[in-house]
């Protein structure tokens, strides 16, 4: 295997399919930008039923919740045309963009959150060495596991926040559900948790859901087989427990061969 680089796995259906995640998870993005240039062009009319000063609030408020929205737009689409065209997925060119450290992760999951209206509770990291990574297919991993989350936290009790929480890990467990190709090959790993309240449906067997076939367009389970896309793509392992009025997902992204120059 190259030092800095990984070869794409995914197959021609899977990398064809790459392209619904853009409608998949930017559709609310897209609908926020709108919003907020409705509010600006509302702004701009004379209206004296309105108190102005509390139109400009609301635009305010909403401007700031939109700034991460364009950042959530470029990163899926990177995602898309990395997994969708590229045999190679880069790990190393000089950029902050191919390498997670603790300041850098809490940029990544600002980002998920405020696209996700804050309803994740996210455990700040520390303690996590600096890791390679194709940041951007990370990034949406982890953005759908969370609004799958929150969308079944919200069924069952809307009160209470997902929560997702991360440390490094020697090892992977032996029950693990899925593990791709050459995930063995790497001694230590980054375990990102999601847990929320609420069950997966038993009308369909959880390794099918990440690596079976791809659900057909309008059907649901999209998000999570794209989970197990990006697991192949990272050969990052992932469990997901189930029962009892709980879930909780595991992805354990590698932490490939360090180069010193992450610890400039």
């Amino acid at each position: 295997m190259d030092e800095y680089k990984l070869t794409n796995p995914l197959s021609i259906t899977e990398r064809v399919s790459i392209i619904r995640l853009q409608g998949h998870d930017t559709q609310g993005s897209h609908t926020m930008v709108l919003n907020v240039v409705d509010i600006l062009q509302n702004l701009s009319k004379p209206d004296t039923t309105t108190n102005t000063e509390e139109k400009w609030a609301e635009a305010k408020k909403n401007i700031e919740r939109l700034s991460t929205h364009p950042r959530h737009i470029f990163q899926t689409q990177e995602t898309v045309n990395t997994l969708g065209t590229k045999d190679r997925l880069v790990l190393y060119n000089d950029s902050p963009q191919t390498f997670l450290d603790n300041k850098e992760l809490i940029k990544q999951l600002r980002i998920l959150n405020q696209t996700l209206h804050d309803e994740i509770e996210i455990n700040p990291p520390s303690g996590i060495p600096p890791f390679l990574s194709p940041v951007v297919i990370w990034y949406s991993a982890m953005h759908n596991l969370a609004k799958n989350a929150r969308v079944a936290q919200n069924t069952v009790n809307g009160n209470v926040k997902p929560r997702l929480s991360l440390e490094t890990v020697d090892e992977i467990p032996k029950s693990t559900l899925y593990v791709p190709n050459d995930a063995n090959n790497y001694t230590q790993f980054v375990r990102f948790r999601v847990e929320n309240q609420g069950e997966f449906p038993r009308n369909k067997a959880l390794i099918e859901r990440l690596a079976g076939s791809i659900p057909p367009l309008g059907a649901k389970g999209y998000g999570l087989r794209f989970v197990g896309m990006a697991s192949k793509a990272l050969r990052a392992p992932v469990h997901i427990e189930t029962g009892n009025g709980q879930t909780s997902v595991d992805f354990y992204h590698p932490i490939y061969k360090t180069d010193r120059r992450l610890s400039k």
